[in-house]
C-alpha cells in the first residue's frame, strides 16, 4: 500500500511552508513526531484510493508529488496534523472542522431553516395540536435515506398493519438505498422514489390525496418539508420542532435523545394503537438467501455459537482499521469468529479468514437480510456501524457498539432491548478506540451470557 510522505521543498525561492505530498513505499516527514502521525493517520490508517474517493482529494500518483502551497484540501489535511502533533486530529476530523467546510455546513443548515420559515409564511397554517379523526384508508410516511433508519422504520411499519390490516401503507423514499430495503416488504403497498422517478411519482403520489402523512425527521429537511408541502393529506404529523410549527396538523412531542425506533412509534398512541417496548422493536423484511449462506447457516448451528465481527461501516470515520480487528481476533484464540462486510471490505474480510486461525471462512453476504440470519447465530456482534447494531437489535442478539464521541449516535441510534456494551473512542473517530478496550467489552458480554444461562 501506498504511504504519504510529507517534507520541506529547500529552495531558495520557496515558502518555508511550501510542501509536498508523494506516494511511494516509505515515509518521511518533517519531524519524527509528525512522521509518527502522518503514518498512523494517513498512511496506515487509509487506502490511498479509497482515502482520496472519501475525502475528494487530488488522486496521488507514485512518484507523483502536490504542492500544497495550491492545494487547499491536502494543505487543510498535513497541516492539521504537523502545526500541533500533540493534538492533531485525523484527516476525517480535519476535513470537518476545516475552515472550508464548517461555512459549508452552516449554509446548508441556515439554508433549511430559512426554506422552513419561508413554508410556515406561505403555507396554510396547521394547529399542531390536533386530534387525528375519520377513517384511515392511506398513509404516506417519509422515510430516511440510510438502511440503519430503515431498520428502525420497520416496527411502525409492522404495528399499522396489525392494527389497520386493509389500510394503504405508502413509503415515500428519498434514496435507492432505502427504496430496495423496503420493495419487496409485502407489508408495505408501495414503494415511491422521490428523485429518480419524477413522473411516475407525480402520478402515483402528488396527484391523489392521502388520509395520513408522516414526516419522520425530528429535525428540519428540505426535501422532507417541501414533500410534505407538496402531498395532499387530509391530516398530516410531524416530530416537534420550532421549524415544524404551523406544517402539520399534529407535532409529536419525544425527547430528543430517545430512541429512533421509539420516536417512529410515537405515531401509533395518534391513532389508538398501544406501542410498548417489544412492539417497537426493529425486524427485517425478507430477501433472498443464497444456497452459500443457507450452507453456512446450517453449519453455525451444529456447533458452539461463534462471535461476529462486522468490520464494514457506513462513514470512514467509524471505521476501525483492519490491524486492530486482527488483534482482537487474536486475543480470543478459542473462540471461534464469523467476520462480515460490505462489499467495499472484502479483501479485508478474506485476509481476516486467512490470516486468523479461528475465523471461520464465510460467503459474502448480498444483503442485510442475509447478514442478519448470519446475526441471529451469533453468540454476540461487535460492530462499528449502527445499521448492524440495529440488525443485532432485531434479531435479539447481544452487540458491542464502537461509537464516535457523539452522544446522540449512542442514544438515538444505539442498541434497542438487548445486553450491550458500548465502547467510545477517546479521539472522536472509531479508529482511535484500542483493542483491548473491544476485548474487554467482548469478555463482559460473555460474562452477562453466562450469568442468564446459569
Amino acid at each position: 500500500m501506498d504511504h504519504i510522505r510529507t517534507h520541506n521543498t529547500h529552495h531558495a525561492r520557496k515558502s518555508a511552508d511550501h510542501l509536498c505530498v508523494i506516494t511511494d513505499g516509505g515515509v518521511s516527514a518533517i519531524d519524527r513526531v509528525s512522521q509518527r502521525n502522518i503514518r498512523v493517520r494517513l498512511g496506515a490508517e487509509h487506502h490511498d484510493q479509497l482515502f482520496c474517493q472519501a475525502h475528494g482529494l487530488k488522486r496521488l500518483l507514485p512518484g507523483k508529488s502536490i504542492d500544497l502551497h495550491k492545494d487547499k484540501k491536502w494543505r487543510t489535511l498535513i497541516c492539521s496534523i504537523t502545526k500541533n502533533p500533540e493534538t492533531s486530529m485525523t484527516p476525517d476530523a480535519a476535513r470537518k472542522n476545516s475552515p472550508e467546510m464548517k461555512p459549508r455546513k452552516k449554509k446548508k443548515r441556515q439554508f433549511r431553516q430559512l426554506f422552513a420559515r419561508s413554508l410556515q409564511r406561505l403555507a396554510r397554517t396547521r394547529s399542531g395540536s390536533a386530534e387525528f379523526s375519520g377513517p384511515l384508508r392511506s398513509v404516506a410516511i417519509l422515510a430516511q435515506e440510510k438502511l440503519g433508519d430503515c431498520v428502525l422504520l420497520t416496527p411502525l411499519v409492522r404495528n399499522l398493519r396489525q392494527a389497520f390490516p386493509d389500510l394503504e401503507i405508502h413509503l415515500i423514499t428519498f434514496s435507492r438505498a432505502s427504496a430496495n430495503f423496503f420493495m419487496n416488504d409485502p407489508q408495505v403497498t408501495a414503494v415511491h422514489l422521490v428523485k429518480k422517478q419524477p413522473r411516475r411519482y407525480f402520478r402515483e403520489v402528488l396527484s391523489r390525496k392521502f388520509d395520513l402523512l408522516f414526516n419522520t425527521k425530528d429535525h428540519p429537511s428540505t426535501w422532507f418539508l417541501l414533500q410534505s408541502a407538496l402531498i395532499r393529506a387530509r391530516f398530516k404529523v410531524g416530530h416537534n420542532n420550532p421549524f415544524h410549527e404551523g406544517l402539520y396538523d399534529r407535532l409529536l412531542d419525544t425527547e430528543f435523545h430517545a430512541h429512533m425506533a421509539v420516536k417512529n412509534c410515537a405515531l401509533l398512541p395518534l391513532l389508538g394503537v398501544t406501542a410498548d417496548t417489544e412492539a417497537c422493536r426493529p425486524s427485517l423484511p425478507a430477501m433472498p438467501v443464497s444456497n452459500e449462506i443457507w450452507q453456512l447457516l446450517s453449519r453455525l448451528a451444529e456447533d458452539i455459537r461463534p462471535i461476529g465481527v462486522n468490520i464494514s461501516a457506513g462513514e470512514p470515520n467509524r471505521l476501525w482499521t483492519e490491524a486492530k480487528w486482527r488483534a482482537l481476533l487474536e486475543r480470543f484464540p478459542g473462540e471461534r469468529f464469523v467476520v462480515l462486510s460490505g462489499p467495499d471490505d472484502l479483501d479485508a474480510k478474506r485476509r481476516l479468514e486467512e490470516q486468523c486461525p479461528n475465523a471461520v471462512a464465510s460467503p459474502p453476504t448480498r444483503n442485510l437480510y442475509e447478514a442478519s440470519c448470519i446475526v441471529a447465530k451469533l453468540r454476540l456482534l461487535v460492530t462499528p456501524d449502527t445499521s448492524m447494531v440495529h440488525v443485532a437489535s432485531a434479531t435479539g442478539t447481544p452487540v458491542a457498539g464502537l461509537y464516535r464521541e457523539a452522544p446522540q449516535d449512542i442514544s438515538r441510534f444505539g442498541p434497542y432491548a438487548i445486553p450491550y456494551e458500548i465502547v467510545i473512542s477517546p479521539t472522536g473517530e472509531v479508529s482511535g478506540i484500542k483493542p483491548e478496550s473491544v476485548a474487554d467489552a467482548v469478555r463482559r458480554l460473555m460474562a452477562r451470557a453466562i450469568g442468564r444461562e446459569a
